[in-house]
């Protein structure tokens, strides 16, 4: 993926808003507001919205939400995560057993457990 994005639409498998995440997984089991967003909470999966609606942060910790080509998620070894992304621009100001990634105008944040498989993707929209 050394050319182009991974996967060109994270978004349109979580929702482009909070409407499409709705559609997508259901009614949230929880939402709490804030004065500028709110962030809907499902099992496996927390999504922050800007109060308008469109997302703009994802917190997936489900198995069974998968990315690109080669199925990448919650799960996946770290070796093939990083071989992945081996020439994706990196961001440095990740944690210990974290790995951040540019991907397009996306960027994510994929958090390992103690036997180096995927914890936690972290998505969001912005540009580190």
């Amino acid at each position: 993926m050394k050319w182009g994005e991974y996967e060109k639409n994270y978004w349109g498998k979580i929702g482009e808003n909070s409407d499409d995440v709705i559609l997508n997984f259901g009614t949230p089991i929880d939402i709490d507001y804030e004065e500028t967003c709110f962030e809907m909470h499902y099992n496996g999966m927390d999504v922050l919205c800007y109060s308008n609606g469109t997302t703009y942060l994802a917190d997936i910790f489900d198995s069974n939400l998968r990315f690109g080509i080669l199925n990448i998620g919650v799960g996946s070894p770290r070796k093939l995560v990083e071989s992945i992304f081996v020439f994706k621009k990196r961001i440095i100001d990740v944690g210990e057993n974290e790995y951040g990634i540019v991907d397009g105008i996306n960027t994510v944040v994929f958090e390992y457990d103690q036997d180096d498989k995927v914890k936690r993707m972290y998505i969001s929209r912005w540009y580190y």
